[in-house]
């Protein structure tokens, strides 16, 4: 991001707006100056105290009739004071500042819903100034007024929302002060009057690197971009190739694979033109890493297995770890986990030799998510305990909080929500502590399923909502999307399924827009479980089916389990029991060939239903009785209960 543009008059807006809000004051001064003499009624509701100044200066600064600034007290009505006051119809603007009021912004959404026949009636131009929050408040509750607004606009200091989020944590995390202290060095450098470029540039990429670390992830761009502006001039290569990288790493965890790929290849090019192999072994692997999330795994593979070539070539034992790790998390990702394991285990051999026990913590955590997926949870426990008693002893906070988590995930399948609760309030309270404001998101977001899982909604919806909030302040979109599409579940477990459609949707979008392959696959399963509950089953189909094509294309086999197993539902609703046969067979082969137990647990309960149906009771029975033994060997309780009451039925009627 280039360095920021400033207003010649109004400086203080331009250091507080990201450049790609700042743009958005071009909008705001057209429709000031447009309003000429006519009335103009602007309402702020931003939440940063700074930036609602500097919003006000500049609106003052271009109005061309006087201006009455109004900070509302509690209980105040902005249309109540203009019509006691009689001004409405002058030829003055007025400002209504009204975001730190405590009722704020509910109260006041359903206060301009109250007066909406007022705006017209006084020919009123609505300039409604907010953040985001302010935003889906007004269009969820007073969409009338909303709707009739001459102009809308939206600004986000998103440096500020971080640093709430921040606030909120015990202390200053770790690395806060760091970035605070390098911030001071650069803005003290650049008020000298000789300033030297390689040392600015220096500062300008350590300051960027402090950003980055505490998730000030549009800070840390716009920083790295200034620096790049001066490592070209300066052609130094170098710096040129790690800011480039640097930057693609960034828009990695935005979830922006299209802009991380485009600076990753040119890293990788700089890379091989200087001849520096050590970096191009990192940033084929960073290559790697982005096709894999957008499902690309051939393409992955392809990028992962050069970097460990090279790695091998020069001896970088820690990049040969890594890459191992990589390639093994592919191949779970395939469902191949028995070379998966190959791969892992290859990575703890290696990671014991050279004394990397970071390596050997990350590889027991990976050993245990298998495992998991297999249904041998106390496998998984004693794997994913023994990581954690490493990332301990090494006083690794952020890998003991990704392990506690993972933990917490475990007992939830498990069905003890006490237990799961407990692991995934511990990593909670880590992530607070240091500051690691993604990992905190996605502990909020697994309490808001231990609460679903409850039936506690309202708590899970708090959660859920807190998580996603997380997610929008630091650009994460693969998280933001993960949000919406559980805050949709549990519309749809409320039978809200208008809007539990509106949220998987919006969370489709997302995944779509990112190039997201499962989590676009996983929010089409949801829409067609929503169809399919409405009893559209020709609509249900379609994004079944969808979801199942981009599952089979990227090899995620469990989601390709599950739609198979939805569209066999859909049969059986129909009446097609055959069919339904078909596919939860179908099902039922993956799920045992890839050893994900819970599937298999599903698909046989599921198979045992469809022979009760054809009133072949015992052979129902046989496929029941095998859910019952897996659901219970595995601890699964839900799919326990359901199968024992599918079997009581059945010998009740025999």
């Amino acid at each position: 991001m280039p360095k920021k543009q400033k207003l010649s008059n109004s400086p203080g807006l331009g250091e507080l707006l990201p450049n790609k809000e700042f743009l958005k004051t071009r909008i705001l001064e057209d429709i000031i100056v447009h309003a000429g003499e006519n009335p103009l009624l602007c309402l702020i509701g931003i939440d940063s105290p700074a930036l609602e100044k500097a919003v006000i200066e500049f609106i003052k600064e271009k109005a061309l009739t006087p201006v009455e600034t109004h900070i509302l007290e509690d209980g105040e009505r902005s249309f109540d004071i203009l019509r006691l006051s009689g001004t409405y119809d002058n030829k003055v603007f007025h400002i209504f500042s009204f975001y730190h009021l405590s009722a704020a912004p509910i109260d006041i959404a359903y206060d301009l819903l109250f007066y909406r026949d007022f705006i017209p009636e006084h020919r009123l131009k609505i300039a409604l100034i907010g953040n985001h929050q302010l935003l889906e408040t007004i269009i969820g509750k007073a969409y009338d007024f909303y709707s009739i607004a001459g102009f809308t606009e939206f600004f986000t200091d998103l440096s500020q929302a971080v640093q709430e989020d921040l606030a909120e944590y015990p202390g200053k995390p770790e690395g806060v002060e760091e970035f605070e202290k390098n911030l001071k060095d650069l803005k003290s450098y650049r008020k000298k009057n000789n300033i030297i470029e390689s040392i600015l540039l220096r500062k300008l990429v350590k300051t960027a690197e402090s950003a980055y670390e505490i998730s000030k992830f549009d800070t840390s761009l716009e920083l790295y971009n200034e620096a790049l502006k001066i490592a070209e001039k300066l052609d130094e290569k170098e710096y040129n190739a790690a800011i480039y990288g640097n930057l693609g790493v960034i828009y990695q965890n935005k979830g922006d694979s299209d802009n991380s790929l485009k600076h990753y290849q040119i890293t990788l090019k700089i890379y091989r033109n200087i001849g520096n192999l050590h970096g191009e072994s990192i940033v084929l692997a960073n290559i790697g890493g982005i096709y894999k999330t957008i499902g690309k795994l051939e393409d992955a593979l392809k990028y992962l297995e050069r970097a460990l070539e090279i790695s091998r070539k020069i001896g970088r034992s820690n990049g040969e770890v890594n890459q191992l790790d990589n390639i093994g998390l592919i191949y779970k990702d395939r469902g191949e986990t028995e070379k998966a394991l190959v791969y892992f285990k290859e990575a703890i051999k290696l990671s014991k030799k050279i004394g990397y026990l970071q390596g050997v913590a990350n590889q027991f955590g990976n050993i245990g998510a298998i495992y998991q997926t297999q249904g041998k949870m106390e496998d998984a426990l004693e794997y994913q305990k023994k990581a954690l008693k490493i990332y301990k002893k090494i006083g690794h906070s952020q890998g003991e909080a990704s392990v506690l988590v993972n933990i917490g995930s475990i007992y939830i399948v498990n069905g003890d929500l006490e237990e799961a609760l407990k692991y995934q309030k511990k990593a909670l309270e880590i992530c607070q502590n240091i500051g690691y404001l993604q990992g905190g998101a996605c502990a909020l977001g697994n309490i808001g399923v231990i609460y679903q899982n409850k039936r506690k909604f309202e708590d899970a919806l708090k959660y859920f909502k807190k998580a996603l909030a997380t997610y929008q302040s630091i650009g994460f979109s693969h998280g933001k999307a993960e949000q919406l599409g559980n805050i949709g579940a549990i519309y749809q477990d409320q039978r809200k399924l208008e809007e539990a459609l509106k949220y998987h949707k919006k969370a489709l979008k997302i995944n779509q827009q990112s190039g997201y392959l499962q989590g676009e696959a996983i929010q089409l399963g949801h829409i067609g479980y929503i169809y399919q509950i409405e009893g559209k089953f020709e609509e249900a189909l379609k994004y079944h089916k969808k979801a199942l094509q981009i599952a089979k294309k990227i090899g995620y086999s469990v989601c390709e389990a599950a739609q198979l197993g939805n569209i066999g539902i859909i049969y059986k609703s129909k009446g097609e029991l055959d069919e339904a046969l078909t596919y939860h067979n179908k099902a039922l082969q993956i799920a045992q060939k890839v050893g994900y137990s819970v599937s298999e647990a599903i698909q046989l309960g599921n198979i045992g239903s469809i022979y009760k149906a054809k009133g072949e009771l015992d052979e129902a029975l046989k496929f029941l009785r095998r859910a019952l033994e897996i659901a219970q060997k595995a601890g699964f309780k839900d799919i326990e209960k359901k199968v024992k009451k599918s079997i009581a039925e059945i010998e009740e009627e025999k």
